[in-house]
């Protein structure tokens, strides 16, 4: 299937949960509930989460047809798969002397929810996959905001929230603005999230973005998606109001652009590793 196919398939489902009034990218994730692979016990990421996060399914585990039959079970009668995707890597060869480049495409395969399946052998002495829960559990939000690495400096007071690049620091109205504490960290964790864009971090900031524009627009879904990620690792829920107008803003961008939802959710996963200082091996 030709990469924009996997693409657009992906942006249906998104437009499908908005049109739900759901905002995938908003949801309050519990580290210890994040849709796992039930072989690998590894926690699905980037696009993959949002995709398998409102399931309808109470467990969080999911498995391939083949990973079922592996383990002695099967996939339930009548049962429909959901759809994940991942970076393949291939070869091509040049004409002009023969040399070989690789390059990276975008496919698909379905996996099921453990609740679709039966008969499948319980996985006893399972290996554990380090996950910074303690955060969560045991910190309160000051502390862990003070954790992440890369931040700049952090100004409070003001009418506005905003992060400026050419000065390289992020300014938050004071905590007595709000009318929410929830509200206060979110509105950190967002600004965070765009000050991981600048050239001396993870250089994704476009230098023409403008309100409003393609490259504003990405980026602004780039730090709405790392903010979520991180009110969810810190216990907060988020707060943005789930209006109709806004809702529809998204459709307009998703249904025009097919690409960006998978694009802008690695590059928050991106962000949010950057900030927690995880390293991950290719």
């Amino acid at each position: 299937m030709a990469e924009n196919k996997v693409y657009q398939i992906i942006t249906d489902q998104i437009i499908e949960s908005l049109n739900q009034g759901n905002i995938p990218w908003q949801r309050p994730w519990n580290l210890t509930n994040l849709p796992k692979n039930y072989v690998s016990n590894k926690a699905y990421r980037g696009i993959n989460n949002f995709l398998l996060v409102h399931s309808t399914f109470d467990s969080n585990y999911w498995l391939t047809y083949k990973q079922a039959k592996n383990l002695g079970g099967n996939v339930k009668k009548g049962e429909k798969g959901t759809i994940v995707v991942f970076w393949a890597t291939g070869k091509r060869t040049k004409n002009d002397d023969d040399s070989d480049s690789n390059y990276r495409i975008l496919r698909f395969y379905k996996i099921f929810n453990l609740e679709q399946c039966e008969n499948v052998r319980e996985i006893k002495n399972r290996e554990t996959v380090e996950e910074n829960t303690e955060i969560e559990e045991n910190l309160d939000i000051e502390w862990f905001i003070k954790s992440l690495k890369h931040v700049p400096t952090i100004n409070y007071g003001g009418y506005r929230a905003f992060y400026r690049p050419s000065e390289d620091f992020i300014q938050i109205p004071s905590l007595s603005s709000f009318e929410k504490s929830d509200e206060y960290y979110n509105t950190h964790f967002h600004e965070i999230a765009h000050s991981t864009g600048h050239s001396i971090r993870l250089d994704r900031l476009e230098k023409d973005a403008f309100f409003g524009n393609h490259e504003y627009s990405n980026e602004e879904l780039v730090a709405e998606m790392s903010a979520c990620f991180l009110c969810g690792m810190s216990g907060i829920e988020t707060t943005k109001d789930n209006s109709v107008a806004y809702i529809q803003g998204w459709l307009k961008k998703l249904k025009s652009d097919p690409k960006c939802v998978v694009q802008a959710a690695g590059k928050a996963q991106k962000a949010v590793d950057y900030l927690l200082d995880i390293k991950h091996e290719n």
